[in-house]
């Protein structure tokens, strides 16, 4: 009976994982098997029985296995590209994940638009600066009728200052996205 019952378990595992690079799957099916194995050698039929609870349907295990791969793999992988891909892949998925990649995403929205005002002052420095005055503020991009009357007390200083804040956002968006992996990876079963 335990046997048959591992066995029924481990083929409908492999069934769900049929989508996973075969390494992958090969590797969680030996991973589950061997436990399962010990679990009852050491427990018998009772054991194998809560250990098969505790993996929970094949289709919920192999999708919570498959997913902390892909967020393991993008931690790995130091490309802002992989991070973002993985980002959208699995916002859906996980609320801390949706909140981060928004986030990250804001922030690096954020640094294209700083990055766009450095450019900008090389370009047209009259459009671009940190205008004060007549109880107005703002900073960015405007047209000259906007500012007219304002002081820029940044002057040319805005441009290495939008770089370095378009610099800061965009490794901030990373770790955001970073950070929301790793929390994600805490809270999947499967790592439990």
């Amino acid at each position: 009976m335990t046997h048959s019952s591992i066995q029924t378990f481990l083929t409908a595992l492999q069934a769900e994982l049929s989508i996973a690079p075969r390494a992958l799957r090969e590797e969680l099916l030996q991973e589950v098997e061997s436990h399962l194995l010990d679990v009852d050698e050491r427990g018998g039929e009772a054991a194998v029985k809560a250990a098969l609870q505790g993996f929970g349907a094949a289709d919920s295990y192999a999708a919570q296995a498959l997913e902390a791969h892909g967020l393991q793999a993008a931690l790995a992988d130091p490309s802002a590209g992989r991070l973002w891909s993985t980002a959208l892949t699995y916002a859906g998925r996980s609320l801390v994940v949706l909140v981060s990649t928004v986030v990250g995403f804001t922030f690096a929205v954020s640094a294209l638009a700083l990055l766009a005002t450095a450019v900008t002052e090389m370009i047209a420095p009259e459009l671009t600066g940190l205008f004060m005055g007549d109880g107005r503020f703002a900073f960015g991009i405007l047209p000259p009728e906007k500012t007219a009357g304002l002081d820029d007390p940044l002057g040319i200083w805005i441009a290495p200052l939008s770089i370095f804040g378009a610099v800061l956002l965009a490794i901030s968006a990373l770790g955001v996205l970073r950070m929301g992996f790793k929390r994600r990876l805490m809270t999947l079963r499967f790592l439990n």
